[in-house]
Order: C-alpha cells, then structure tokens, then sequence
C-alpha cells in the first residue's frame, strides 16, 4: 500500500512539473532571474511585466507549434486547453496593465523588441541560427539594456550585455542539441552546422565567460559563485544530447538561472546573519 501511495505521488507530482512547464511559467521565472542577477537596477513592476510577457510570449509560440503538429505537449494540450487559453488570456491582460505603469522611454523600447518578437515567432524561427541569435538577443536586452534606461549607456552595461547574449545563447544552443535529430536539415541551427565542433564551441565560451567575470563581479564571493555557476552551466549544457530526456533541458537546463538567484539571495542572507 506504501509503495502505491508513493507511485501516485510521484504520478501527481510529474503532471504538476509537466502544467508548470507546459504553461511556460519556468521559463518565465528564468527570465526574471536572469533580471535580478544582471540588471544594473531592481523594478517590481518591470519584473512582473517579464514574467507575464514571457509567459504570453511563450504561451503563444505554444500556440503555433502545436497548430504545425510538433508533438511536444500536442496532447497534454488537449486534456488542458481550457486553463491554457485562461492563463494564455490572463498573462495577456497583466502584460498591459504592467507595461503601462511603466515609464515612457521603457514603453517606447519594448515596441520594436515587440515587433522583433512577432517576427521571431512567425518567420525567424525557420532558420535555426537566426533563432538562436534572436531569443539571446531579446532575452539580453530586456534584462540588461532595457530596465537601465536611466543609467548612462556605457562599457559596464554594454558588457552585461553580452554576457547575457551569450550565456542565452548557451542554453538555448543545449535545446538544438536534443533536438538535432528531429529538427528539419533546413532549419539549420548551430548543431547541425558544426556537429563536431562542440568542444571548441563550448572552450570559446568558457573562456569569454571567466574573462568577463573580472569585469562584471565586483567582490570576491560573486567573483566565485558566478565562476561555480558557469562551469555547472557549461557542463551541463555540453552533456545535452538527444539521448537525455525532455526534463533535463526543459526543466534543469531553464532552471539554472533560478538556481543562480537562488543561490545569491541564499548567500546575501548568510552575510546578514553573520554580521549580527
């Protein structure tokens, strides 16, 4: 009877992850991690607008892979189209009640990143490459350039920039490694391109990334938490393969982020107590 309860559980439990991630709420708080970890100022009302326009944004691509008959989630779909068109029309409203308490030049900036998304979702997606470059952009700018519009435009934001683009690109790049075996020969994305060329990818990235350490992790403790988190990353996303199942890019790959919050504010909370 044990051994029942414990099996429905774990049952219960994998259907919870399964809606948590079908309804693009992991990805959403991923992205508001990545914010709070990068982003030169701190917005409540701007991190509640990422997190309902990714889960809108994301909801709908949901929306248009499903209509082109991909198979992932095709069916849980079905048995949830109800609660996903309700959270889908939901994250749509608070999108625009929090992108209207937001300041003008923010509201000006995020229409052409709207428009780049609308097209990334209906026709730069077809290319692979250009996908690719595509979320790391819009991912890099709404987290760094964007919620710093009332900073002065200079070399430290331009270098959270690219270290976002390219820790963006990093995850993003273990998707098309799972996927390089059911993804079309024309999408062309990076893997297909360069299948062999994985390990010198992934040193390029190793080593811009602990380059850019020095010049974004001002003290000692970030300098090494930032160090421990992008060799878990990079270890990680190169043992992404098409051997691996759905939850360790769905789920683990998405989740670094988060952990990397996690691991900061858990770190901020040990100095407070320590200093008493």
């Amino acid at each position: 009877m044990q051994k029942y309860n414990l099996f429905g559980l774990k049952k219960y439990f994998i259907k919870i992850i399964n809606l948590y991630i079908f309804l693009n709420f992991h990805v959403a708080f991923s992205v508001v991690a990545t914010y709070l970890i990068f982003g030169l100022n701190s917005n409540e009302n701007y991190a509640f607008f990422l997190f309902f326009s990714t889960v809108f944004s994301y909801g709908f691509i949901r929306l248009i892979d499903i209509s082109s008959n991909r198979k992932t989630f095709k069916s849980y779909f079905y048995d949830y189209r109800f609660l996903f068109y309700g959270v889908l029309i939901l994250s749509f409203l608070s999108t625009l009640f929090f992108y209207f308490k937001l300041d003008i030049y923010t509201q000006l900036i995020l229409l052409p990143l709207s428009l780049i998304t609308v097209s990334y979702q209906t026709k730069l997606r077809k290319n692979g490459l250009v996908k690719l470059l595509t979320v790391a952009f819009i991912w890099a700018m709404l987290t760094t350039v964007l919620p710093a519009n009332r900073e002065i435009i200079n070399i430290k934001l331009f270098i959270h920039f690219i270290y976002v683009f390219l820790y963006i690109l990093m995850l993003t790049l273990s998707f098309d490694q799972r996927d390089i075996l059911i993804d079309q020969p024309e999408l062309k994305t990076l893997a297909q391109l360069y299948p062999h060329k994985k390990q010198i990818i992934y040193l390029v990235l190793l080593t811009l990334f602990l380059t850019l350490n020095y010049f974004i992790f001002d003290t000692e403790r970030a300098f090494v938490l930032s160090n421990m988190m992008i060799l878990i990353s990079i270890i990680l996303c190169f043992r992404s393969d098409n051997n691996k199942n759905f939850y360790y890019t769905a789920f683990w790959i998405e989740a670094l982020p988060i952990f990397w919050f996690l691991f900061i504010t858990i770190e901020k909370a040990a100095i407070k107590l320590t200093a008493f």
